[in-house]
């Protein structure tokens, strides 16, 4: 068995093979699934039902499964972030140079926040990240934006949902408390990771809209707290919020 095979999932697979039959189908009964991708009846029904219940296929009124609309978003979302990622480059980098400092850009993922850009500082000291790292919504400059800056009932969802795990002695671990710094930063227009992750670390982010005026996109510079004192943070923030400013223009936020 070959490396790749043997971390293959079936269960996904088949959840997979499903979707892309239905794409092709437009409409299938039950039967018609089981019969055309082979599958046992008892495994497609529970597919199905999964599938049906996260909104990615919907059973209609003539009792035939079909494609649904949480694959749309998800397809828009996937466009979105490529744009936003090639977009924000180049304003990252102008960022890192004028305030010497190392420039992150995120993205909401499931509890967590995932960096999809980045730029160095052209420090010799600098932090150490890499795309794709996942990091806390409650914590970090980043989390915090997209937090604050969600519809009211999807915020709540997902405070319900994460857990206010203590990084440093300043992590904000009650939920009223980190519901008043997220009014806060609603109200100021950017979030401080006031140490809160990594001791010795500050992190001042801004939040980063589409065409609709939707939060897609956090923008944050991350440095020392030596180099980044609680003094230099409004005037970081002021450029952090122009650099975001600038990505949101670019994706059509007027």
């Amino acid at each position: 068995m070959s490396l790749l095979n043997k971390y293959r999932s079936p269960a996904v697979e088949r959840a997979l093979d499903i979707l892309e039959y239905l794409a092709g189908a437009g409409t299938a009964t039950l039967a018609d699934i089981v019969r055309d991708r082979g599958l046992p009846k008892s495994t497609a029904f529970v597919l199905l039902v999964t599938l049906r219940d996260r909104g990615y296929v919907i059973h209609n009124a003539e009792g035939r499964y079909q494609l649904g609309l949480r694959l749309v978003n998800l397809g828009h979302s996937a466009v979105e972030r490529i744009d936003i990622t090639e977009v924000s480059q180049p304003v990252m980098s102008r960022l890192a140079a004028d305030i010497k400092e190392t420039v992150h850009l995120g993205v909401l993922s499931g509890t967590s926040v995932v960096q999809v850009g980045k730029a160095e500082s052209p420090l010799a000291v600098k932090l150490t990240s890499y795309i794709g790292q996942l990091r806390p919504l409650h914590s970090t400059a980043m989390g915090k934006t997209l937090l604050a800056f969600l519809p009211a009932d999807e915020r709540e969802d997902l405070l319900r949902r994460i857990t206010l795990a203590r990084k440093t002695p300043r992590t904000i671990t009650r939920p009223e408390v980190l519901r008043q710094e997220l009014d806060e930063v609603c109200a100021r227009g950017y979030a401080v990771d006031d140490e809160e992750t990594n001791m010795g670390v500050r992190c001042v982010g801004a939040p980063i809209r589409n065409y609709t005026g939707r939060v897609v996109a956090a923008l944050s510079v991350s440095g020392p707290a030596e180099r980044i004192p609680l003094s230099r943070v409004p005037e970081v923030a002021q450029k952090v919020m122009a650099g975001a400013q600038e990505i949101s223009r670019a994706l059509g936020y007027l």
